[in-house]
């Protein structure tokens, strides 16, 4: 049937599982890798994820990072108090802060004044 439709007699016919052909970032078929694994017979499908896996590498990761000193995000809800804090308009806060809040407001004002025409 494969010599009727395409004219190619092939030596043999392989069925794959889905997402054995190793692919380009692109996703292209990188077919000289595929045909380098086949004939050293390393062509395998890839292995099967599971959720309880997914959830093992998580931790890995994050304990990886906690070992080297590096901050893991806090996914904990913020209270009403921080809420309320970063809320908090600028006479409420500390006067430091007002300052800085003042800073920020200046610099966005052009740096040299207008010309009178």
């Amino acid at each position: 049937m494969v010599l009727s439709r395409t004219g190619i007699a092939p030596d043999s016919i392989e069925l794959l599982e889905p997402g054995t052909l190793p692919r380009t970032s692109s996703g292209k078929k990188r077919r000289s890798e595929a045909l380098r694994r086949y004939l050293a017979g390393e062509l395998r499908p890839p292995k099967r994820i599971r959720p309880w896996t997914v959830w093992l590498e998580i931790l890995r990761a994050s304990i990886g990072l906690r070992l080297a000193g590096r901050a893991v995000p806090d996914r904990r809800r913020r209270s009403r108090d921080e809420e309320r804090r970063d809320e908090a308009a600028p006479e409420d806060q500390h006067p430091a802060a007002r300052a800085a809040h003042t800073v920020g407001a200046e610099v966005s004002k052009p740096l040299v004044p207008p010309r009178d025409p």
